[in-house]
C-alpha cells in the first residue's frame, strides 16, 4: 500500500516536472522567435 502510494506520487511529480519544463521551453523559444 505505502510503496504503491509512493509510486503514484513519483509519477505525478515526474509528470508535473515534465509539463513545467515543456511549458518553460515553449515559452522561452517562442519569445526568442518573436524577437
Amino acid at each position: 500500500m505505502n510503496s504503491h502510494f509512493a509510486l503514484i506520487l513519483a509519477m505525478l511529480t515526474a509528470v508535473a516536472w515534465t509539463g513545467t519544463l515543456v511549458y518553460l521551453v515553449k515559452r522561452w523559444s517562442h519569445g526568442h522567435g518573436r524577437k
